[in-house]
């Protein structure tokens, strides 16, 4: 699946088919020094997301309902954080995913669960 992300592109965030990652740097750091919880949170919504479409047929789209995400650890800048996610349930509308970041060596950083909604061009 290959499409332009300006905003992906813009933080630094790679994708790989439904993997979604980025090494993070002094520029992703919040006020206290760590890994700001945003992007921890566009790392889930991007990797869902992809993961919905890459299910789509090609007249379909996909857009983020509802997106719960708990934090379980702090990242630090300097990093890699990888995000993937899978589907639980899909209906004819509305797909149920659940989605982790981790480490690169494996520490987890966070899980979360979303609801995407589905729609057919015209």
């Amino acid at each position: 699946m290959s499409e332009t992300q300006p905003f992906a592109d813009h933080l630094g965030i790679t994708v790989d088919d439904t993997t979604v990652r980025v090494t993070t740097t002094e520029r992703h750091a919040n006020v206290s020094g760590t890994v700001h919880g945003g992007l921890i949170a566009t790392l889930v919504d991007m990797a869902m997301g992809r993961t919905v479409r890459a299910q789509l047929d090609d007249d379909a789209s996909a857009a983020t309902l509802q997106l719960s995400l708990t934090y379980l650890n702090a990242a630090e800048p300097g990093d890699t954080l990888i995000a993937t996610a899978e589907i639980g349930k899909r209906g004819k509308a509305v797909v149920l995913l659940s989605a982790e970041v981790v480490t690169e060596d494996g520490r987890d950083i966070a899980e979360a669960v979303g609801t995407f909604t589905i729609t057919s061009a015209g």
